[in-house]
């Protein structure tokens, strides 16, 4: 059986910290360590508890692993936990999209995929369960009974875990969502009280040299919606806005500020809204908060548009983008000058991933991982371990940070 490595644990359990889950110790048996969890359903542990937990010595050396406490004290989050791994690849082959964005862990029998579903239950499934409120699932890098270790195979991204509806993983519609006071919002096809012009600017312009990637998600889906009357931002762009917004309503009180996340990811998956100042969408923006305010509460339009504008800039993944999207453009582009010192198809390939990276992250650094870059050449993880570093070698690339426990790598492209 293989020996745990207590300073992996030590250091997962404090990546998991940062990203807002709460988290125990793990006995052999997969079951917790701790004599009770109960009160980390409620409160996340500090530091200092894991320096007593995550030692050899600790609970009489029984500690293998670390455990993700799920629901609302981790963000909401939740795990489809698919016991039968075939039943995962055809879940994969049916949402390709949400498969290379949200976390995925190999486990020793199956797959777990990490995702955001706030006010989500726990329920059996046939091929495993969907976890979340009051019930934790084991995390990298502990060790499966079988001797194997837990791995993601899709790192966690940067930032927040994107939020799903339930559906996605238990094949049916989230009826809970048709019971709540935006009903009927989901069932007009109008937008309400749409203004005829912008109140406090002029009508924005698209950038002429715009080249960010569109919608994977938002186009198949906004169907034929009626006409707009009349158009603000166009009335293709208008009918997209109606479609961000029936998808990203708050289900809640309290489940404002990711809406407002979520909504300004979504915008920025279009093609020309990804261009925009978030000033240029004060109308879109009014739109949501018409539809929203009766299920937020009493924020004030002030302190909404305030959280817009924020979300709006720190936007890094726009909704439904994947890394199929990037390495389409990546295959499609001439090659740089830069990438003539190299002899390979693959490390060339990876240049104009990296340099299509770049463009998407604009002025700030972006992050990948060896596995998924060698999945995107056709080599190995270690083969693109190789380039990767090679082409940090050969000023192709800056490594900003050094990637760690689910974390990928930061780079920063600085060949021409």
């Amino acid at each position: 059986m293989s020996v745990p490595d207590y300073t992996r644990l030590l250091s997962a359990a404090n990546d998991y910290l940062d990203q807002g889950w709460s988290v125990l110790p793990i006995a052999n048996d997969k079951k917790p360590a701790i004599k009770t969890w109960k009160p980390l359903q409620c409160e996340r542990p500090n530091q200092s508890d894991f320096v007593h937990w995550f030692k050899p010595t600790a609970f009489a050396g029984s500690v293998e692993g670390i455990g993700v406490i799920l629901g609302d004290v981790s963000g909401g989050l939740a795990v489809r936990d698919f016991d039968d791994p075939s039943a995962y690849e055809a879940w994969k082959a049916q949402y390709p999209d949400y498969a290379v964005i949200l976390p995925t862990v190999q486990t020793g029998r199956g797959f777990h995929v990490y995702a955001r579903i706030p006010g989500c239950t726990t329920r059996k499934l046939g091929d495993g369960e969907l976890r979340a409120e009051r019930a934790y699932v084991v995390a990298p890098p502990s060790i499966h009974a079988s001797g194997t270790e837990y791995n993601w195979i899709v790192p966690l991204p940067v930032g927040e875990i994107p939020i799903v509806d339930k559906g996605l993983f238990v094949g049916d519609v989230d009826t809970d969502r048709h019971k709540s006071p935006n009903a009927r919002w989901r069932e007009s096809p109008e937008l309400p009280e749409t203004p005829a012009t912008p109140k406090s600017h002029e009508p924005p312009v698209s950038p002429s040299n715009l080249e960010s990637l569109g919608s994977l998600e938002a186009h198949a889906s906004l169907g034929d919606p009626e006409p707009l009357e009349p158009p603000v931002y166009g009335k293709e762009i208008d009918a997209f806005i109606h479609n961000a917004i029936q998808s990203s309503l708050p289900k809640g009180v309290g489940k404002r500020n990711d809406a407002i996340f979520d909504f300004a990811r979504r915008l920025k998956a279009h093609q020309e809204l990804a261009g925009y100042e978030g000033l240029q969408l004060r109308i879109a923006m009014e739109w949501w908060y018409k539809a929203a305010r009766e299920i937020v509460g009493t924020k004030d339009w002030d302190e909404t548009w305030s959280d817009f504008l924020h979300a709006w800039d720190n936007v890094r993944t726009p909704f439904g983008e994947s890394m199929q999207v990037v390495l389409e453009k990546a295959k499609l582009a001439s090659n740089p000058i830069c990438a003539a010192q190299f002899d390979g198809e693959p490390t060339k390939l990876l240049v104009r991933l990296c340099r299509e990276l770049q463009q998407r992250s604009g002025e700030e650094p972006f992050f990948l991982d060896c596995r998924s870059a060698g999945e995107a050449i056709g080599t190995n993880k270690d083969s693109a371990h190789k380039r990767l570093r090679l082409l940090v070698m050969m000023d192709v690339l800056e490594r900003v940070t050094k990637g760690h426990t689910g974390r990928a790598s930061e780079f920063r492209y600085t060949g021409d």
